[in-house]
Protein backbone atom coordinates (compact mmCIF):
# COMPACT_ATOMS: atom_id res chain seq x y z
CA UNK A 1 0.00 0.00 0.00
CA UNK A 2 0.90 3.55 -0.63
CA UNK A 3 1.71 6.07 1.74
CA UNK A 4 0.82 9.81 0.26
CA UNK A 5 2.82 11.84 1.89
CA UNK A 6 2.45 16.10 1.54
CA UNK A 7 4.73 18.76 3.10
CA UNK A 8 5.66 16.37 5.62
CA UNK A 9 2.68 15.27 6.45
CA UNK A 10 1.44 11.65 6.24
CA UNK A 11 -1.96 12.32 5.00
CA UNK A 12 -3.47 7.92 5.35
CA UNK A 13 -3.97 6.35 8.67
CA UNK A 14 -1.45 3.57 8.29
CA UNK A 15 0.92 6.41 8.91
CA UNK A 16 -0.50 6.39 12.75
CA UNK A 17 0.37 2.47 12.84
CA UNK A 18 3.85 2.36 10.86
CA UNK A 19 4.95 5.27 13.92
CA UNK A 20 5.46 7.36 11.29
CA UNK A 21 2.83 9.46 12.65
CA UNK A 22 1.30 10.30 16.75
CA UNK A 23 -1.71 8.47 17.47
CA UNK A 24 -4.03 11.42 17.39
CA UNK A 25 -5.36 11.78 21.43
CA UNK A 26 -8.95 12.82 22.77
CA UNK A 27 -7.68 16.92 22.77
CA UNK A 28 -7.86 19.24 19.78
CA UNK A 29 -11.00 18.46 18.42
CA UNK A 30 -13.41 20.89 17.50
CA UNK A 31 -16.77 19.72 18.91
CA UNK A 32 -18.88 22.64 17.60
CA UNK A 33 -18.76 26.26 16.31
CA UNK A 34 -21.57 28.52 16.93
CA UNK A 35 -21.51 32.03 14.59
CA UNK A 36 -23.54 34.59 14.95
CA UNK A 37 -23.84 37.80 12.11
CA UNK A 38 -24.54 41.40 12.50
CA UNK A 39 -25.64 43.12 9.43
CA UNK A 40 -26.63 46.44 10.72
CA UNK A 41 -25.10 49.58 11.66
CA UNK A 42 -25.10 49.74 15.58
CA UNK A 43 -24.30 53.15 17.15
CA UNK A 44 -23.16 54.02 20.75
CA UNK A 45 -21.86 57.51 22.81
CA UNK A 46 -20.42 55.24 25.79
CA UNK A 47 -16.82 56.79 26.59
CA UNK A 48 -14.13 55.27 28.37
CA UNK A 49 -14.81 52.66 30.73
CA UNK A 50 -18.35 53.03 29.99
CA UNK A 51 -19.75 50.09 27.45
CA UNK A 52 -22.67 49.31 25.39
CA UNK A 53 -23.50 45.89 23.64
CA UNK A 54 -22.87 45.86 19.63
CA UNK A 55 -25.86 43.54 19.55
CA UNK A 56 -23.72 40.75 18.24
CA UNK A 57 -23.55 37.81 20.84
CA UNK A 58 -23.95 34.23 20.64
CA UNK A 59 -24.43 31.34 22.53
CA UNK A 60 -22.93 27.96 23.49
CA UNK A 61 -22.88 24.80 26.18
CA UNK A 62 -19.41 23.32 26.10
CA UNK A 63 -19.65 19.40 26.37
CA UNK A 64 -17.29 19.14 28.94
CA UNK A 65 -15.34 21.25 31.98
CA UNK A 66 -11.93 21.20 30.36
CA UNK A 67 -13.09 22.43 27.08
CA UNK A 68 -11.99 25.61 25.49
CA UNK A 69 -13.89 28.12 23.38
CA UNK A 70 -11.88 29.74 20.29
CA UNK A 71 -13.72 33.48 19.67
CA UNK A 72 -13.33 34.88 16.86
CA UNK A 73 -14.47 38.47 16.27
CA UNK A 74 -14.53 40.47 13.01
CA UNK A 75 -15.73 43.81 13.25
CA UNK A 76 -16.38 44.77 9.05
CA UNK A 77 -16.37 48.63 9.36
CA UNK A 78 -15.99 51.27 12.17
CA UNK A 79 -16.79 54.87 12.02
CA UNK A 80 -16.63 57.48 14.80
CA UNK A 81 -17.94 61.05 14.70
CA UNK A 82 -14.32 62.45 15.19
CA UNK A 83 -11.33 61.84 13.59
CA UNK A 84 -8.36 61.47 15.92
CA UNK A 85 -10.10 59.10 18.55
CA UNK A 86 -10.20 55.61 19.58
CA UNK A 87 -12.69 52.76 19.26
CA UNK A 88 -12.56 50.53 21.81
CA UNK A 89 -14.10 46.64 21.82
CA UNK A 90 -14.57 44.46 25.33
CA UNK A 91 -15.86 40.63 25.14
CA UNK A 92 -18.48 39.72 28.08
CA UNK A 93 -18.87 36.18 28.54
CA UNK A 94 -22.14 35.96 30.69
CA UNK A 95 -21.48 39.06 32.70
CA UNK A 96 -18.17 38.48 33.13
CA UNK A 97 -15.21 40.84 30.90
CA UNK A 98 -12.70 38.46 29.43
CA UNK A 99 -9.70 38.94 27.34
CA UNK A 100 -8.49 42.28 28.69
CA UNK A 101 -5.71 44.06 29.96
CA UNK A 102 -4.43 44.89 33.73
CA UNK A 103 -5.76 47.21 35.61
CA UNK A 104 -3.86 50.39 35.46
CA UNK A 105 -5.13 53.87 37.68
CA UNK A 106 -8.34 54.95 35.77
CA UNK A 107 -7.20 53.59 32.16
CA UNK A 108 -10.21 51.65 30.21
CA UNK A 109 -9.40 47.86 30.20
CA UNK A 110 -10.19 46.80 26.64
CA UNK A 111 -10.06 43.47 24.65
CA UNK A 112 -9.28 45.43 21.58
CA UNK A 113 -8.89 48.44 19.99
CA UNK A 114 -8.79 51.01 16.69
CA UNK A 115 -6.96 53.85 16.62
CA UNK A 116 -8.68 56.14 13.99
CA UNK A 117 -7.23 59.00 11.95
CA UNK A 118 -10.25 59.74 9.78
CA UNK A 119 -14.16 59.87 10.15
CA UNK A 120 -15.18 58.00 7.38
CA UNK A 121 -12.80 55.75 6.13
CA UNK A 122 -13.55 52.01 6.10
CA UNK A 123 -11.69 50.76 9.44
CA UNK A 124 -12.11 47.12 10.41
CA UNK A 125 -10.99 45.69 13.22
CA UNK A 126 -10.70 41.77 14.26
CA UNK A 127 -9.79 39.95 17.50
CA UNK A 128 -8.94 36.55 18.00
CA UNK A 129 -8.75 34.82 22.43
CA UNK A 130 -8.77 31.13 23.17
CA UNK A 131 -11.40 31.19 26.74
CA UNK A 132 -11.36 28.07 29.25
CA UNK A 133 -14.75 28.65 31.03
CA UNK A 134 -14.53 25.99 33.17
CA UNK A 135 -18.28 25.28 32.79
CA UNK A 136 -21.10 22.93 31.09
CA UNK A 137 -23.56 26.00 31.74
CA UNK A 138 -25.17 27.30 28.33
CA UNK A 139 -22.71 30.98 28.23
CA UNK A 140 -23.65 34.53 26.16
CA UNK A 141 -20.24 35.81 24.85
CA UNK A 142 -21.02 39.50 23.68
CA UNK A 143 -19.16 42.09 22.13
CA UNK A 144 -19.36 45.39 23.52
CA UNK A 145 -17.97 48.97 22.21
CA UNK A 146 -16.89 51.99 23.67
CA UNK A 147 -15.38 55.41 22.40
CA UNK A 148 -13.71 58.44 23.73
CA UNK A 149 -14.69 61.61 24.62
CA UNK A 150 -18.37 61.26 24.00
CA UNK A 151 -18.71 61.13 20.31
CA UNK A 152 -20.64 58.79 18.31
CA UNK A 153 -19.11 54.97 17.56
CA UNK A 154 -20.58 53.06 14.69
CA UNK A 155 -20.25 49.83 13.33
CA UNK A 156 -21.01 48.17 10.09
CA UNK A 157 -21.56 51.51 8.33
CA UNK A 158 -17.95 53.53 7.04
CA UNK A 159 -19.99 56.96 6.88
CA UNK A 160 -19.42 59.09 9.84
CA UNK A 161 -21.92 58.16 12.29
CA UNK A 162 -24.91 60.08 12.78
CA UNK A 163 -25.50 61.00 9.05
CA UNK A 164 -25.66 57.54 8.28
CA UNK A 165 -25.73 58.39 4.50
CA UNK A 166 -27.22 55.44 2.17
CA UNK A 167 -25.43 57.16 -1.11
CA UNK A 168 -22.07 56.11 -2.91
CA UNK A 169 -19.16 56.21 -1.92
CA UNK A 170 -20.66 55.14 1.68
CA UNK A 171 -20.59 51.95 2.44
CA UNK A 172 -22.21 49.24 4.71
CA UNK A 173 -20.36 45.68 6.03
CA UNK A 174 -20.93 42.82 7.89
CA UNK A 175 -20.02 41.86 11.29
CA UNK A 176 -19.64 38.39 12.95
CA UNK A 177 -18.60 36.39 16.26
CA UNK A 178 -17.99 33.07 16.01
CA UNK A 179 -17.39 30.38 18.69
CA UNK A 180 -15.34 27.02 18.47
CA UNK A 181 -15.48 24.70 20.96
CA UNK A 182 -12.35 22.63 21.56
CA UNK A 183 -11.86 19.35 23.47
CA UNK A 184 -9.03 18.89 26.09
Amino acid sequence: RKIKIMSGIVSDNLGRSSGLVKSAGGGGKVLQVVTNTLTAPATTTAQDATFADTGLSAAITPATTSSRILILVAIGAVGRSVANRQAAFRLDRSGTSIGIGDEAGSRGRVSFGLAMAHIDRFSPASFTWLDSPSSTSSLTYKVEFSGAGGETQTINAEDSPGTDNTDQPNSRSASSLTLIEIGA
